[in-house]
């Protein structure tokens, strides 16, 4: 019986570490054209990203005087995509808190907060589903961290 449940279950840990990993170490020393790489890709169609998506991710860089790493202070994983919650340890106020939204089989990123919009009907319908109600966990999140 517990084995049943650890199937039904395992579909939360389908994440590759070692792309996550790579992910964030992207995340913390990359540049505008690393950035590109690291957001996803339909296999149908070539989608060119608004300027200003890059420019979100830039955020996540530390300061050159700090050179502190992206810390992930919580995942919240769905079958086909997560959330993650990145601490960057450079910042002390509410914005230290920084949500990615990544599709799960590749690590790539789909959104911040909720799904890019150059991804509206891209995505599949569970992937978009997941992707705006772990927008909702975010939200509950922050609100949480900003009022406790």
């Amino acid at each position: 019986m517990l084995n049943k449940i650890l199937n039904l279950l395992s579909w939360a840990n389908e994440i590759n570490e070692d792309k996550l990993k790579a992910t964030l170490e992207t995340l913390e020393r990359g540049n505008t054209k690393d950035f590109q790489a690291l957001l996803y890709q339909p296999i149908s169609q070539k989608i060119e990203y608004l300027p200003i998506t890059t420019e979100m991710l830039l955020k996540l860089k530390s300061p050159d005087k700090k050179k502190l790493p992206l810390i992930i202070h919580e995942r919240i994983c769905r079958k086909k995509c997560s959330l993650i919650i990145l601490d960057k340890q450079w910042e002390k106020n509410e914005s230290r808190y920084y949500p990615i939204l990544i599709q799960n089989s590749s690590c790539k990123i789909i959104g911040i907060m909720l799904p890019f919009n150059e991804l509206h009907g891209k995505l599949s319908k569970q992937e978009y589903s997941e992707a705006t109600d772990l927008g909702v966990e975010w939200t509950g999140f922050i609100v949480f961290k900003n009022f406790k």
